[in-house]
């Protein structure tokens, strides 16, 4: 039984190690878009019904180019933008924008001609807004902002669905470490307060809450 076993895990790492090959020169396209509208609807008894709609999109595009085999450096970019308007009998609205950059490195080990494991390290930098406005005369009441600088480490597996198409599942920021700063500031009332906070965290995330990711990646080039 044990020497079947090895027989076979044999057969499929060197069958992986001539059928699946991300060859060097490759160019490797993904990333994310997605698009969200809610409506609300808040009814009372003996009170008018209130509505409120929050909408939002996110875009997030990833570069990444095998400088050997089974070897792929890139970068990635993401911009986001949501808002909130409040109910209708609210006299404030809320949004929220920001963006992302990412600079990683990925090692590919082909496990058979469909699969392969990685590891994904990042370098990450995102910067995000959010207000809370008066809505009839379009005052800002407050404003927070958050930068984060940091490392994280995402492995995961790839299904080769075709040559030019792989599946992804990460587990990402399996381990990170970030380094964020924190502003805010209170327009509302008759005296302006501002405060401002930093840290250091670090994080080993093998929780059950923390799901898979799935994504597509295109391959093209070689």
């Amino acid at each position: 039984m044990i020497k079947s076993l090895s027989v076979f895990l044999l057969v499929l790492l060197t069958s992986g190690s001539v059928l699946a090959q991300i060859k060097k020169g490759s160019i490797l396209l993904g990333g994310s878009v997605s698009v969200a509208q809610t409506k609300y609807t808040f009814e009372r008894q003996g009170l008018p019904s209130e509505e409120s709609t929050a909408s939002g999109f996110r875009v997030g595009p990833s570069f990444g180019f095998a400088y050997r085999d089974n070897a792929v450096a890139g970068f990635g970019i993401t911009y986001k933008r949501a808002a909130n308007n409040g109910s209708s009998a609210s006299q404030t609205s809320y949004s929220t924008k920001g963006y992302a950059l990412s600079i990683f490195t990925r090692n590919y080990l082909p496990l058979s001609n469909k699969f392969y494991l990685f590891g994904d390290a990042q370098l990450i930098y995102s910067n995000d807004i959010a207000e809370n406005k008066n809505k009839q005369d379009g005052k800002l009441l407050t404003s927070e902002q958050d930068w984060v600088a940091g490392f994280a480490v995402s492995p995961g597996v790839t299904y080769a669905v075709s040559r030019k198409i792989h599946l992804e599942a990460a587990l990402a920021r399996l381990v990170s470490i970030n380094y964020n700063s924190h502003k805010s500031q209170n327009f509302q009332g008759s005296t302006f307060t501002k405060s401002k906070s930093n840290g250091l965290s670090a994080d080993v995330n093998v929780s059950p809450t923390n799901p898979f990711q799935f994504t597509f990646r295109f391959v093209l080039g070689k």
